[in-house]
């Protein structure tokens, strides 16, 4: 348990520190809030979406495939979606708030966590099923989110415009080549897999950077509410119950640390952006990345811990 500990620090502490030089560049006056807006914008089109691409390029769907697991990753993603906008839509009435709340919960920072944590607690040869399950639930992060924020930035579901905005997001644009890839069977050559691999390593530091360069106490102070209230439902209730059912329903091993993973991860970085790019609070956005990558150290901790003692993993 200690070397479980020590991975989730492991794993946290890089992102803590990259939030630490942001908050330093803004304190500096180093960059403008202008230049902020404009580097996400680089980050959010360039970085990120180039990320997506190649974590689903390198993917290799028929390895591992546990249709059992996928169809159950994605119902559980569904139903807490469904869930998340039922209960946040008709408590928060901010339409700059209320998207940002659900994205909070129920995107984790699946692609940052789940190859390491998986690796480290079940070794290297075990991650084909994480990997095929990253490469399915990537893409639906990304569309469940772009139809989130289309719909509130709309003021109501109007069907040619959401469609606009789904079919030209760079995230679901990106997804959809990677899957294409996949499916077909195309290989880049291993001089621009190497480009794309360096552009996509920088996408998560960029955007914990200009997270960073965001974040102020005074709005910590202002959304600590929303914040902590998300970082319960994100940490604490979301894998609670999707682990337990997991459980019961006979997930073991890999399989159900590719679940905990996926649960139990912190907010996504790209969260952030993505609000900023989609007329939510960015600002809360940014504060609920941070604070769950924080806590998340703990929690981390606590289910594998909880799995393990039961002979579950």
């Amino acid at each position: 348990m200690a070397e479980s500990f020590a991975l989730s620090v492991q794993v946290v502490v890089p992102l803590v520190v990259f939030m630490g030089v942001g908050s330093i560049i803004r304190r500096r006056g180093w960059m403008s809030p202008s230049s902020v807006k404009e580097m996400n914008d680089v980050v959010f089109k360039v970085l990120l979406s180039t990320m997506v691409f190649y974590n689903i390029y390198q993917s290799d769907l028929a390895e591992d495939f546990g249709l059992g697991l996928l169809l159950y990753a994605v119902g559980a993603l569904f139903l807490s979606f469904g869930v998340l906008c039922a209960v946040i839509g008709r408590k928060v009435k901010d339409r700059a708030v209320a998207p940002v709340l659900i994205q909070g919960t129920y995107r984790s920072n699946f692609v940052l966590f789940g190859l390491q944590v998986t690796a480290s607690i079940c070794g290297e040869g075990q991650l084909g099923m994480a990997t095929v399950l990253i490469s399915v639930i990537i893409p639906l992060f990304n569309v469940l989110a772009v139809l989130l924020f289309e719909c509130y930035r709309q003021q109501g579901v109007h069907i040619k415009t959401l469609l606009k905005g789904i079919l030209t997001n760079p995230l679901i644009i990106a997804s959809a080549l990677g899957l294409l890839s996949v499916f077909c069977g195309v290989r880049l050559g291993s001089v621009l897999e190497d480009a794309l691999n360096s552009i996509s390593r920088m996408a998560t530091p960029m955007s914990l950077i200009l997270l960073g360069a965001t974040i102020t106490l005074g709005g910590i102070r202002k959304y600590w509410k929303y914040t902590m209230l998300c970082a319960i439902g994100r940490l604490v209730a979301i894998p609670g119950v999707f682990l337990t059912t997991a459980a019961l329903l006979g997930f073991r091993g890999p399989e159900l640390v590719a679940l905990m993973v996926m649960f139990g991860s912190p907010t996504a970085v790209s969260s952030f952006p993505m609000a900023a790019q989609m007329g939510g609070n960015a600002e809360l956005a940014g504060q609920i990345v941070a604070v769950t990558t924080v806590f998340s150290t703990v929690t981390i901790f606590f289910w594998t811990y909880v799995l393990s003692i039961g002979g579950l993993i």
